[in-house]
């Protein structure tokens, strides 16, 4: 495993807490008591969840919060569990998918950012050894 596969396995589960909290909305404005709607979805919600704080947390290892893109994508993981956790608290309301669809679109852009720095320290690296051995070689 590795940083992209951990973003991309976090990713995964925050659609389907977003999923099993639209089904949850979805329930509460067919007319469903929210409790009884919570209750409903509240298996595959708190799993969906609970995968998404494991990824979360291999992701956080990943990350050097000297650097300040790392640090963003931490508080931003941060965000996104706090608005979950009180999703489940306040029986979900609209504002908390809209809440939850900004965070993750922000921890995308922050992904992505991280991603490519670390490719292009990586490629730099590795561009530099193979002229090094070409030159040894010549």
């Amino acid at each position: 495993e590795n940083l992209r596969d951990n973003i991309s396995h976090f990713f995964s589960s925050t659609e389907s807490v977003r999923h099993n909290l639209d089904l949850m909305i979805s329930d509460i404005n067919s007319g469903t008591e929210a409790d009884k709607a919570f209750l409903n979805h509240s298996k595959e919600l708190i799993s969906a969840f609970s995968e998404s704080i494991m990824y979360a947390t291999k992701v956080r290892l990943y990350l050097n919060l000297r650097e300040e893109l790392h640090k963003e994508l931490n508080g931003k993981i941060n965000n996104f569990i706090e608005v979950s956790i009180g999703s489940f608290e306040n029986r979900y309301r609209q504002k908390f998918k809209e809440e939850i669809l900004t965070i993750t679109n922000d921890i995308t852009i922050l992904s992505q950012k991280i991603l490519k720095k670390e490719w292009d320290r990586v490629s730099k690296t590795l561009f530099k050894r193979f002229y090094q051995k070409i030159r040894k070689t010549a």
